[in-house]
């Protein structure tokens, strides 16, 4: 158990005030369990959460007096029990003695139950708990927000106007908390801006993968910082209990009746609490209004646990008002109902900025269940400042597994993390179940969308505040692990708590002789954790002949060393097998020609990506040769076979003589004397198979003439339109069956040639139109003639003008975005990018830059203006391929 002290002060914490089991002692009636026998606090995974004390309610605000928080409240007259495994509730209240009509069910296995006038509260609980219908009885704890005001004045700490910290800034600006000496999310976060794709530096889980649960007093739905697709639900658990009115508050798009001083602020019936917690953790980011919260784009599921006392209630049964009507209030059914849901729901992290003394079973149980679903539970530790023992614990903090949040500041003369220490008289709770510190003080947040605390002045904004104490810690380590979570999805909950803990760092606590050193938790060096410990894959050794002479293939490739590694193997493009164990594969009935083979290792604990993957060509050819036409014409010897699909070898001998090996297209007989003439052609295939054929022909002279000329238009092209090539002086083959033939041909570098297309004519000319993706030499074959003079056809990309994902702000990152055709290699750098100001009417480079693309054709590249103005942007492009070609400008202002 780690043992830090922070000091946080108790405005604007909404925790919740939790009543400690009784425990009552009757004639031998079940007792609680020793403190002993409680569940003990994990030294990773406890904490305690602790409301700050709330001021008194005057005459103006609620009658009440201050509140005690060491003692537990309890509603009166009202029991929780669990029923045992088949009980009924009429069997629960023949156990309890009580008529049927004072039992019902709350779900879950819960039930409440009245308790009549004439008896108490310790003789039911005790008949309860010797009945073997019940599992347990206990009263019914009661959790109620308990805050204080904020000051509206300019903050007397003197690390307010501090200017000495990042570069110059003060650290209670608006998101010092997600810096370096906070979370340390800046620098975590370019780790999330890579989306889902699984690769070497990013997460690899999406936001809905790992959702947050936000059980507090709800949310303003129609926050202008609330993304349908971030706060994606809200749940009401309100009831009506005896003395009790927990009625919803259907509707938080609306405002509340103002009952309370300084409501304008924060009226605790209200859900600007939770809207504050929500939005710390993911409130809308680049969306040019308001804050952003920690982890942006995750899920958050919010459920709703507050309402109000229709009445004055007396929880302790001495005639004292405990709670005036119309107080906030939440009570353990409720609160336990919203975890139990959250975890049903999938959520993953489920944030309680709450809390109170008082063990509570149903609490615990709700807890516990929410951890056998494979939840992280993040409780507040609290804002009495106290060092908790487990004498002294609050809950739900201080149940097994739950993780403790305290709160630290900047400390302004040493620019390091300390326990806050801005009230002496109150703070963080530390001690007992404290995990982790995170950053409490001065947090910029969502409040109530339709009031400006201040009024205008620079303070406060509509919608927005200042928010302090551990309820906001809470969210910014629930923010985290999420985040954490989402690098390595199928890590468990304890593994990630352990990874937040192990990696967290020095908070220079002012009394650290008492206290252990270590605890501010750090989102970056986590993740840098988690890096390390499950790194990048190798990639596997692929073994797989060349050539395989029939339809199957059987590959094999070594293990990649990681932890729980799986493969998925490609073959032609389509996916085989996906998340298997097995080093090999068979493929059956695979068809003739070449195939291509890829083995991507991957693991939900290391990284992988491209670079890991292995592929290879390999070529199946199973039929033998056949030739099927072996023919002269035009002066040339033409032939077909079965083997175009497959690496093969075609040779050719004249009049018996030796054999030559020749290309697989057709045979000039340029040079060859007039007459008769013999040739064999042999084809010999992959797997060394050959099948041959013997030809006899006579050669007319008349074949034979000048080369024919070619004619180019356009010679340069934009990419995706035509060139036109026309050949001239087509005198060959007229007296022939198959009239006059002229091959056009190219070649990207004028030496090595290859057919493009063929066209018969009856005329001395001959045309073909063609798409051209690159520069390439083009020219004009007729059989028994020298080739033409070959010309060059050039070509430029097309690139589209570039965009821009928002509108550009002088020191604020917008996406510059475009695209290219034709494709290029993914990952190269072909893109120049150039953003110009105007400067005195003159245009003066602000950027030069490469860009690369991310699919080939995609390109982006981050531009953060240093100045305000009228920019312009182009993209430009050139290689060996093509000639320099221009996107058209986009004309910006930068304001």
């Amino acid at each position: 158990m780690r043992l830090m002290r922070s000091r946080v002060t108790s405005s604007l914490l909404v925790l919740v005030v939790a009543a400690a089991a009784v425990g009552l002692l009757v004639l031998g009636l079940r007792a609680a369990a020793p403190r002993g026998e409680r569940p003990t606090a994990d030294p990773i995974v406890v904490g305690t959460a602790d409301p700050a004390t709330p001021k008194a309610a005057t005459a103006s605000e609620l009658a009440g007096p201050v509140r005690d928080t060491s003692r537990p409240k309890a509603v009166p007259k009202l029991l929780v029990a669990k029923l045992a495994s088949g009980s009924t509730l009429p069997e629960v209240a023949e156990a309890a003695g009580v008529p049927t009509t004072s039992v019902r069910s709350l779900g879950d296995g819960l039930a409440e139950i009245r308790v009549p006038e004439g008896t108490t509260e310790a003789r039911v609980i005790a008949k309860l708990n010797r009945s073997r219908d019940v599992a347990y009885a206990e009263r019914v704890l009661v959790r109620y927000l308990a805050y204080s005001p904020p000051s509206y004045a300019t903050p007397n700490d003197p690390s307010w106007t501090a200017s000495n910290l990042y570069a110059g800034k003060s650290w209670a600006t608006r998101s010092w908390w997600l810096k370096g000496g906070g979370l340390n999310m800046e620098a975590a976060w370019p780790a999330g801006l890579t989306g889902t794709t699984p690769n070497a530096t990013g997460l690899r889980a999406a936001g809905s993968s790992k959702r947050v649960a936000v059980i507090d007093s709800g949310f303003y739905l129609n926050h202008e910082d609330r993304s349908a697709s971030t706060i994606v639900g809200r749940y009401d658990f309100m009831d009506s209990w005896d003395g009790v009115s927990l009625s919803s508050i259907k509707t938080d798009t609306n405002v509340t009746p103002i009952t309370i001083v300084n409501a304008h602020w924060f009226d605790p019936a209200e859900p600007a609490h939770g809207t504050a917690v929500a939005g710390e953790i993911a409130a809308v980011s680049k969306n040019a209004v308001g804050t952003t919260g920690a982890s942006w784009d995750s899920q958050v599921y919010v459920y709703k646990v507050m309402g109000r006392a229709s009445r004055n209630i007396d929880a302790d049964g001495n005639g004292t008002v405990d709670f005036p009507a119309g107080y906030p209030l939440m009570i353990d059914p409720q609160i336990a109902k919203a975890i139990r849901k959250a975890a049903d729901d999938g959520c993953k992290v489920i944030n309680l900025s709450l809390g109170a003394p008082g063990y509570s079973q149903t609490l615990n149980d709700a807890v516990q269940y929410a951890r056998s679903k494979g939840a992280i539970v993040v409780a507040a530790m609290g804002n009495d400042g106290d060092q908790l023992t487990s004498s002294t614990a609050f809950y739900p903090a201080a149940n097994t597994g739950v993780v403790g949040i305290g709160s630290n500041e900047i400390n302004d003369t040493t620019g390091l993390l300390e326990r806050s220490v801005w009230s002496s008289t109150s703070g963080s709770n530390y001690g007992y179940g404290l995990d982790l510190y995170a950053p409490g003080s001065y947090v910029w947040g969502l409040s109530n969308p339709t009031v400006d605390v201040d009024g205008g002045s620079s303070e406060f904004t509509t919608g927005y505040g200042w928010w302090t104490g551990t309820s906001m810690a809470t969210p910014a380590a629930s923010a985290g692990l999420a985040f954490l979570w989402r690098a390595a999805p199928n890590l468990t909950a304890q593994d990630i708590i352990n990874y937040a803990v192990g990696s967290s760092k020095d908070v220079h606590v002012s009394d650290s002789s008492a206290l252990e050193p270590k605890g501010g938790f750090d989102v970056a060096a986590a993740y840098a954790a988690i890096v390390a410990d499950y790194p990048f894959l190798g990639a596997p050794t692929l073994t797989q002949p060349p050539v395989v002479p029939s339809s199957a293939a059987t590959p094999s490739w070594t293990a990649a060393p990681g932890t729980d590694v799986r493969y998925t193997v490609t073959l032609d493009g389509v996916v085989k097998s996906s998340g298997a164990s097995a080093t090999s594969a068979n493929f059956t009935g695979l068809a003739e020609g070449e195939h291509t083979l890829t083995v991507q290792p991957t693991s939900s604990y290391n990284w992988y990506g491209p670079a890991s993957s292995v592929t290879q060509t390999f070529t199946v050819n199973a039929i033998s040769p056949v030739i099927s036409t072996f023919a002269h014409g035009n002066g040339y010897l033409t032939w077909a076979h079965n083997e175009s699909k497959v690496p093969h070898t075609v040779r050719l001998s004249i009049e018996g003589g030796p054999t030559t090996d020749v290309a697989d297209a057709d045979y000039d007989l340029s040079g060859l004397a007039s007459g008769s003439h013999e040739a064999t052609l042999t084809v010999i295939d992959a797997a060394g198979r050959s099948a041959s054929r013997h030809l006899a022909f006579t050669l007319d002279p008349s074949l034979h003439s000048d080369a024919p000329s070619l004619a180019l238009a356009p010679e340069t092209i934009t990419y995706g339109s035509y060139a036109k090539m026309t050949a001239s002086g087509v005198t060959s083959g007229t007296a022939s069956s198959l009239g006059g033939f002229v091959a056009f041909e190219v070649s990207a570098d004028g030496v090595t040639w290859r057919r493009l297309s063929s066209v018969e004519t009856t005329s001395a000319t001959a045309s073909y139109s063609h798409k051209f993706s690159s520069n390439y030499y083009v020219r004009a074959v007729v059989p028994g003639q020298a080739p033409s003079p070959s010309r060059r056809v050039l070509v430029k990309a097309t690139l589209t003008t570039p965009s821009l994902s928002s509108t550009p702000r002088r020191a604020t990152y917008s996406t510059v975005s475009g695209r290219i055709s034709p494709r290029h290699t993914a990952g190269s750098s072909p893109i120049q990018v150039l953003i110009q100001r105007k400067v005195s009417g003159t245009w003066r480079t602000s950027v030069r830059t490469s860009a690369k693309t991310s699919d080939g054709y995609a390109w982006k590249y981050s531009w953060k203006p240093s100045a305000t103005g009228s920019y312009r942007i182009r993209a430009s492009h050139a290689d060996a391929g093509h000639v320099a070609s221009y996107s058209a400008y986009r004309y910006v202002t930068v304001r």
